[in-house]
């Protein structure tokens, strides 16, 4: 974030720059008003790149295996640009690397699921999704599994048969 900040403030630096030197190009004919004009378009330009840059950025990061389930993207009023293209700022991920399955319940699948924000500190949860019934049960304290891989304890959540988490888990994506 520190970085974030200071790059933006050399955004202004640069655009406050260009304004000069277009005063200058132009014999000061342009107004003074340019300079701190062009130092907020360039600080205004660098944040909406850096804010639509972050999934890409996410994305290119993670290791194979672990799986973007779901992209979540919000639209702001304090960012009118967000209308037009949605801008993405929230994504839930399946690690598959981590996924189990017991050939005793072949159709329960425990895998890691995390919570990917900007600006949020990343959460993940363990969670135990029944490919065959579509619902989902966090694993938390209290819950166990049998001899059979039968999951005891935990309150099941029913979810959509297309529900982009449940198929990642499941299926891979």
């Amino acid at each position: 974030m520190t970085l974030e900040f200071l790059a933006a403030l050399v955004a202004g630096v640069f655009g406050a720059g260009v304004g000069m030197i277009l005063r200058w190009l132009a014999g000061a004919r342009l107004p003074r008003w340019i300079v701190p004009v062009m130092a907020g378009v360039g600080m205004i330009g660098f944040t909406v790149y850096s804010e639509y840059n972050w999934y890409p950025r996410l994305q290119a990061g993670l290791p194979a295996g672990v799986v973007i389930a779901q992209p979540l993207s919000a639209q702001v009023a304090l960012r009118p640009w967000t209308f037009v293209v949605p801008l993405i700022n929230r994504a839930i991920v399946v690690d598959k690397r981590q996924s189990l399955r017991n050939p005793n319940a072949p159709d329960l699948v425990l895998t890691r699921v995390m919570f990917f924000g900007r600006w949020q500190t990343t959460t993940d949860i363990m969670s135990t999704f029944d490919c065959a019934n579509n619902r989902r049960v966090d694993v938390t304290a209290g819950i166990s599994f049998d001899d059979t891989g039968n999951l005891q304890g935990g309150e099941w959540v029913d979810l959509a048969a297309d529900d982009p988490v449940l198929q990642s888990a499941c299926h891979g994506g």
